[in-house]
């Protein structure tokens, strides 16, 4: 996914197991193994990351990703009612 979404979407890793719980993982909400979340553009707050639900492939991370730049980007037409339900198929992941 990182290479994929390069330009587009940084992807970071963070190792929190351990001392857990630790600042970081309370802070972001990390409960279990591995955890997803998605920081739209902006300060990275408690308050303002969504939790990724979807399958864990990259294909289905991408698809999420890419809709969550394009709300944040003020592009309604790719917001769905539950993110991990409904893929958008486009040339970069249509098989």
């Amino acid at each position: 996914m990182a290479t994929k979404m390069k330009g587009k979407v940084n992807v970071g890793k963070v190792d929190v197991t351990e001392n857990h719980p630790n600042p970081l993982s309370s802070r972001f909400g990390v409960e279990g193994y591995p955890t997803i979340n998605f920081f739209p553009p902006g300060e990275k707050t408690e308050s303002n990351f969504i939790k990724y639900k979807g399958k864990r492939e990259s294909i289905s991370m991408i698809s999420f990703a890419k809709r969550k730049i394009a709300i944040a980007a003020g592009d309604t037409s790719m917001k769905t009612e539950d993110d991990s339900a409904v893929y958008i198929l486009d040339e970069d992941n249509w098989d």
